[in-house]
């Protein structure tokens, strides 16, 4: 069934991972079956937790359908702080791995995701809100594999942050489209199965030391609005041969 988390909700620890199944086989019709991990109130926190041997692990039924996690009250509210975790079909193409529209400062926090050294395959995408201006997020040396979304593998939407706010996308590989809106975004050295597509109004991002693999456009063709530093573009008609 469907999981509400009220407090803090952990997997794995330190010393080694654990799993959490979402597991859809005894519904009525499995297949189609959705359950969400909810987070009930603005100060929910989902934690996972592992070593470079032992990733904790977050998934969905093979033989079942997806879950996915939703804030409090369907769109806002709850934090994430990941590590070490390996999800799998967690999400799908219309629900996004990550419950978006964060509407809440639960107990002064300024990063409301926390990610780092996670895997996320055949998934929805990451979907952060960074609106208002004092949600904040650390997201370093991710993969998105497979992603189950048409166009995107994530979607970070927002404003100008506030003052000691940090937005950071450090290290990470996405297979398709990132949409990253202007607001002081810092993005290093990651690589994109296809371009950054954005709006071309509001605050710039830097973008340093970033690989572009794919000629893959969004509906609107590549944005890339702010300070590019040492970036690398493929240019053809075909993808680049030397990645998968």
């Amino acid at each position: 069934g469907e999981i509400a988390c009220t407090g803090t909700m952990q997997v794995g620890t330190a010393s080694g991972g654990g799993t959490l199944e979402m597991d859809a086989s005894a519904a009525t019709d499995p297949t189609n079956q959705q359950y969400r991990i909810k987070f009930s109130a603005v100060a929910s926190i989902f934690k996972t937790r592992g070593t470079t041997g032992s990733h904790s692990i977050v998934r969905s039924n093979s033989g079942g359908g997806k879950a996915y996690f939703e804030g409090a009250g369907g769109g806002g509210g709850g934090m994430f702080d990941l590590q070490w975790c390996d999800f799998l079909r967690i999400g799908d193409a219309t629900n996004d791995c990550f419950a978006a529209n964060d509407t809440a400062n639960p107990g002064g926090a300024t990063t409301y995701y926390t990610v780092t050294d996670c895997t996320f395959t055949t998934c929805g995408r990451l979907s952060i809100a960074t609106a208002p201006a004092n949600v904040g997020y650390d997201v370093q040396r991710a993969k998105f594999i497979t992603t189950a979304h048409a166009t995107e593998s994530a979607r970070i939407t927002g404003s100008t942050p506030g003052g000691g706010v940090t937005r950071n996308l450090a290290d990470c590989a996405f297979d398709k489209i990132a949409y990253i809106a202007p607001g002081s975004q810092n993005i290093s050295g990651c690589m994109f199965g296809g371009n950054i597509d954005h709006a071309n109004t509001g605050a710039w991002n830097d973008i340093t030391g970033c690989v572009f693999w794919s000629d893959e456009i969004g509906s609107g063709g590549p944005i890339l609005r702010g300070n590019m530093t040492d970036c690398y573009f493929w240019a053809g008609g075909t993808d680049n041969p030397h990645f998968p």
